[in-house]
């Protein structure tokens, strides 16, 4: 089922409400899929990253040079995240198949169709003899836990599990017990001298004659 013509005019009006930055991942989005960009930017239903390397290097990223903004960006789930594959299914289900109803009464069970659906395209489970068999695979308690708490997550922030902070914060104390990763990051710079140092800084920019802008960050980096 499609979303709504209200529905559609309110995000459309929405995004072209505020003038649009793209960054290099928006950029990139256009280029491959011009769906997923609409999906992603002006619909908002944002999937998160499922590379479990990629989040934990945003966690411990945020907790080394952000560490106020992290309840702006993640949000603890109980229990476990799911595994890649399976987040995947979830995910799509949640964002293609559930939000489109816009009915909070659905759960994860309410998609029988759009499971199988999901699992011959990922050519997952296929040796199984049933769709049964199948679903069941999709239906686990974790599963459903994730799904449900996809419902109630803020806009925007990614889900994590307790696991993923804890790891990331034993990272972060190797890191800071390493006097040359503190070196180079300057993390306890004294500034009294009127030298700010910045790891990261966040630049936009107008464009003559074009309704967009661009935006990215400025790294320090090593090499």
């Amino acid at each position: 089922m499609s979303l709504s013509l209200n529905t559609l005019n309110s995000d459309l009006v929405q995004f072209y409400s505020e003038k649009f930055y793209f960054s290099y991942s928006g950029i990139n989005k256009l280029l491959q899929s011009p769906k997923w960009f609409y999906n992603h930017y002006i619909l908002r239903q944002k999937e998160d990253s499922t590379d479990t390397h990629l989040i934990a290097g945003r966690v411990l990223h945020c907790l080394l040079l952000e560490p106020d903004k992290f309840d702006d960006q993640f949000v603890i789930m109980p229990g476990k995240i799911p595994t890649a594959s399976n987040k995947v299914i979830l995910e799509h289900i949640f964002y293609h198949n559930y939000l489109p109803l816009q009915n909070e009464s659905l759960t994860l069970e309410d998609f029988p169709t759009d499971i199988l659906n999901q699992l011959l395209s990922n050519n997952l489970y296929q040796a199984l003899k049933t769709d049964a068999q199948r679903i069941d695979k999709i239906l686990t308690d974790d599963n459903k836990v994730y799904f449900d708490f996809l419902k109630v997550k803020e806009q925007g922030k990614t889900v994590i599990d307790a696991s993923v902070k804890s790891k990331a914060e034993e990272s972060l104390i190797s890191l800071k017990a390493s006097d040359t990763a503190m070196g180079l990051l300057q993390l306890g710079h004294d500034n009294s001298n009127g030298v700010t140092v910045y790891n990261e800084v966040a630049l936009k920019t107008e464009l003559t004659d074009f309704k967009f802008g661009l935006k990215g960050f400025a790294e320090h980096s090593s090499r």
